[in-house]
């Protein structure tokens, strides 16, 4: 809930932090504030521990990057047109960034490269009333977990991403 304690200290100051861990995520504030962070249409958040940076992806088609230690933001890398979900990889070298949009019986999922901003495309097929993807999770052994919506209502079929070789193939355990 937020409160703490301490007792029995010695008079003094005291510098107190949290340690960040990985795959924490932040709760509070609400960062998406227009008092906090100005980002149009903000979608996802997500925290880069090595860099020390906020992402935010946006129905714009940009990810937001915001500075924790400057307290500003930073210019935006340009990545697709409506963008949901988002994960960054274990190791910090890449953003995995899911697509609103879908176009020709395919979607798209963005790879951003965290150490050059150079964005990768990649490509999947999508089953009949799929309407593009909703939401990534990259777990720790080189695997994600990419849900998809539907264009009205109806199942989605759940996809594996494998980051080595940026693949996406159907679930089918």
């Amino acid at each position: 809930a937020g409160s703490y304690r301490f007792e029995n200290l010695p008079p003094g100051r005291y510098q107190v932090g949290a340690t960040k861990k990985c795959r924490w995520t932040l709760t509070s504030p609400l960062l998406f504030s227009k008092e906090l962070i100005d980002v149009n249409l903000p979608r996802d958040l997500v925290f880069d521990q090595w860099k020390n940076l906020l992402y935010i992806s946006t129905g714009t088609g940009a990810v937001a990057r915001y500075d924790l230690t400057a307290g500003n933001l930073l210019s935006p890398y340009t990545v697709g047109n409506s963008l949901r979900g988002m994960d960054i990889t274990p190791d910090g070298s890449a953003l995995y960034v899911t697509e609103a949009n879908f176009s020709g019986g395919h979607g798209t999922l963005h790879k951003v490269n965290l150490n050059n901003g150079v964005v990768t495309n990649i490509a999947y097929p999508l089953s009949s009333g799929e309407a593009g993807g909703w939401d990534i999770q990259i777990g720790s052994r080189g695997k994600g977990l990419l849900s998809s919506t539907y264009n009205g209502s109806g199942p989605v079929p759940l996809r594996e991403l494998i980051t080595a070789t940026d693949t996406i193939a159907i679930r089918t355990d």
